[in-house]
């Protein structure tokens, strides 16, 4: 399929501090989801953490989850077609946990943001990313599942819930669907459940591109 064109694997350099890769954790009273973070580690030397994004223009615009690029300070892409590149970032939004990358390498393709038709429940669906970097395959890895909800946790209205495999790395990649079109955007999971993971929808991914 064409989006192995498209999508890239993030490494990024954090500076001092450890951070585990995105994820959810719920609180005691399971009613809000809350990112793990470790304590800050100052004796800690700089580390890499790695994700996924897309190419969304053809001037070299990679869009991918805020929580993944933060606290970073140097970020590198890789494509199927070519080594690590230098990229700069553009903006971000926390709220919405995206964030928009330049680089100068213009792309083969670029991803279709799906507007119009709402996504449907039961939808099949397709994840494409690069998780456990140096672990799993490096050039990339599918997986499938459904729409399982049209919100996420406590109706959260900003994300879906879909049962296709989401793992650490995920974050930042596209959620496609049966004509390859992004319907939203792999953001979390939670830590001891399967076949849950989160994903933004592309509605919200168009609004963030075009501001």
């Amino acid at each position: 399929h064409r989006y192995n064109s498209y999508v890239l694997r993030l490494k990024l350099e954090i500076e001092n501090q450890l951070r585990l890769p995105p994820r959810l954790a719920v609180s005691e009273s399971r009613t809000r989801p809350v990112p793990i973070i470790p304590r800050r580690n100052n004796l800690a030397p700089k580390i890499r953490s790695a994700g996924t994004g897309f190419y969304v223009s053809r001037n070299g615009h990679i869009i991918t989850n805020y929580h993944v690029i933060r606290a970073c300070d140097e970020y590198k892409v890789w494509t199927a077609h070519s080594g690590g590149k230098k990229a700069d970032l553009i903006g971000s939004d926390k709220k919405a946990d995206l964030a928009l990358l330049a680089t100068t390498q213009f792309p083969l393709d670029i991803a279709t943001l799906r507007s119009g038709r709402s996504v449907r429940l039961g939808e099949s669906v397709t994840v494409f990313g690069y998780p456990l970097t140096g672990t799993l395959s490096s050039d990339g890895v599918v997986t499938t599942g459904n729409v399982s909800a049209l919100s996420g946790l406590n109706d959260d209205s900003g994300s879906l819930q879909i049962s296709a495999g989401v793992q650490k790395g995920n974050s930042g990649g596209p959620l496609l669907n049966i004509k390859g079109e992004v319907i939203g955007i792999n953001t979390a999971i939670i830590n001891y459940a399967q076949s849950i993971g989160f994903s933004i929808p592309s509605n919200m991914v168009k609004h963030v591109v075009e501001q």
